[in-house]
């Protein structure tokens, strides 16, 4: 993502990216649905039951579906949802959709 002009900030787990979000807010969340301390679920949760986050963008990323997460798409849950291994030019163009970025890099 850095390679392709996006300013990338990483947490270790969902408790270290909530604590991030408190100083700073991202147009989006690329979380990783397996992670010890807060699980993607979790972190899901406590994004959007928090009214500062309204509107930001959550890409789930996972071996599994979201139905054996129990995870919903949509509003409520995660934005969109990509199988492992991830297609990098199908991550690329989604979260460009979702900026609504014609290109990154000038």
């Amino acid at each position: 993502l850095r390679v392709s002009g996006f300013d990338v900030d990483t947490a270790a787990d969902g408790l270290q990216a909530m604590v991030r979000l408190t100083e700073r807010a991202p147009d989006v969340v690329l979380l990783d649905m397996r992670m010890p301390r807060f699980d993607g679920g979790k972190t899901i949760s406590a994004i959007r039951s928090n009214p500062d986050y309204r509107g930001m963008k959550l890409f789930a990323v996972s071996g599994m579906t979201p139905e054996d997460m129990n995870v919903t798409l949509g509003p409520g849950g995660v934005d969109r949802w990509f199988t492992k291994p991830v297609d990098p030019k199908g991550l690329l163009e989604a979260l460009r959709a979702d900026l609504h970025v014609e290109r990154v890099l000038a």
